[in-house]
């Protein structure tokens, strides 16, 4: 199947404006919808909603929606039972860890609909409004990250010793009698390895989402070399593109990732944080980040088939690329081969870093138990993934010719691809 994400902005407008018709933004009576239909309503709003923020992102298109005064709603539950008009999350049972992924995910999209605000609205001059920006988002990386925590204490707990039949997978195919739209919830304590699988998966999903965000923040502002000759700026942008990468190839190629490949990984996802890391490589080769940085992009050409002549070390998964597609991953082939030959290196020669085999992501925060597969095994990291996150002086070089080309990269693909990525 092809891959062209920027055909989906279509889609959502449509699925936007249709539901702005049927009010779903709105807080309606409970005389006209029962509890359940109000909670339905809820949910595919929000759900269109995190839509349009991800095409935002990776169109570079303005959101649909961008003024939360247009909306009175309320968040989705994190429960399947509705009891008296009341959500009872308190009771045992009914709690839905789907739910509460879902919520997390949404309040991160919400942060992301800010920033591109920001950046539509001229808000990001100045150094002082981006660290502004970057820690009203850290707070929102700690809620997120104490939810992190909550599901790998749970992916820990429950059966790790092999599949097991899951709730969901142990009835046969007839329709059940008297089923409600809320009666099969996954709760932490049911012992189904399904839901340990998707406790896994969903630590590393919303801890990616919170790097997205920084990505969105910093990435445009890396045209800017006021943006970049700060220190702190460039090296957090750094730090959070490359967790990106890492993060991004680990759902790539985690086991208990695969039944949730219809999402993460798409070609077009790691775009926005291979530039970044390639821009600074180009700007500051021999910067205490750099090795780390072409590791990971070496694992993202590794991840992927990229005809440009590359040796891997394995044979990566073929995919089919639009005419967009392939030329994006063309220009950050030759914008890697210049970095990797300023630093000496062979850029025929993938050297992909294992800073995915790790539970501890790059940032610092651990995001996963330690692994029940061989592949993952912790002693084949060989550098420490924190070993390049504080901030160091150091000049970057001034010649034209190691600047990468943005101007190249908008005329290539900023028609579609815009300039947020």
């Amino acid at each position: 199947m092809e891959e062209d994400f920027p055909d989906f902005p279509d889609f959502i407008n449509t699925a936007y404006r249709v539901s702005l018709g049927m009010g779903l933004h709105r807080k309606v009576s409970v005389s006209n919808f029962a509890d359940h239909e109000l909670e339905v309503r809820r949910r595919l709003w929000w759900y269109i909603l995190h839509l349009d923020i991800m095409s935002s992102c990776s169109s570079g298109l303005s959101p649909l929606f961008v003024d939360n005064r247009m909306m009175s709603v309320g968040m989705i539950s994190q429960s399947d039972d509705l009891r008296g008009g009341e959500i009872a999350e308190h009771h045992i049972g009914m709690f839905d860890v789907r739910y509460l992924v879902a919520t997390k995910r949404y309040t991160v999209s919400s942060e992301i609909r800010r920033i591109l605000r920001l950046h539509f609205e001229d808000g990001l001059q100045t150094i002082e409004q981006v660290n502004e920006a970057a820690a009203k988002l850290q707070i929102v990386a700690q809620e997120v990250g104490e939810t992190v925590h909550l599901l790998i204490a749970h992916a820990r707990v429950l059966n790790p010793r092999g599949p097991t039949t899951s709730t969901t997978e142990s009835h046969d195919n007839t329709p059940r009698r008297g089923v409600t739209p809320f009666d099969n919830a996954w709760s932490f304590d049911n012992g189904d390895s399904e839901v340990h699988n998707f406790c896994a998966w969903a630590a590393i999903l919303i801890h990616l989402m919170v790097h997205k965000a920084f990505c969105v923040l910093y990435h445009a502002l890396f045209r800017d070399p006021e943006m970049v000759s700060d220190m702190h700026i460039r090296t957090s942008a750094v730090v959070h593109a490359q967790a990106f990468l890492q993060l991004f190839i680990r759902l790539c190629n985690d086991p208990t990732s695969v039944p949730f490949h219809w999402m993460y990984p798409g070609i077009y996802q790691p775009l926005q944080a291979t530039s970044l890391l390639i821009a600074d490589l180009l700007k500051f080769p021999n910067s205490p980040e750099a090795p780390l940085s072409r590791g990971l992009i070496d694992a993202v050409f590794d991840q992927f088939e990229v005809d440009e002549g590359l040796i891997s070390i394995a044979a990566p998964l073929p995919r089919q690329l639009s005419g967009t597609g392939r030329d994006a991953w063309n220009m950050l082939a030759a914008g890697r081969k210049k970095a990797l030959s300023m630093a000496s290196e062979d850029p025929h020669v993938l050297l992909p870093s294992r800073c995915s085999y790790s539970d501890i992501c790059i940032c610092g925060e651990r995001f996963a138990e330690s692994q029940r597969v061989e592949q993952f095994r912790r002693s084949e990291v060989p550098e420490d993934p924190m070993s390049s996150t504080a901030p160091q002086d150091f000049p970057p070089l001034s010649l034209d010719d190691t600047e990468f080309d943005w101007y190249a990269w908008d005329a290539t693909v900023g028609g579609v691809t815009g300039f947020i990525s």
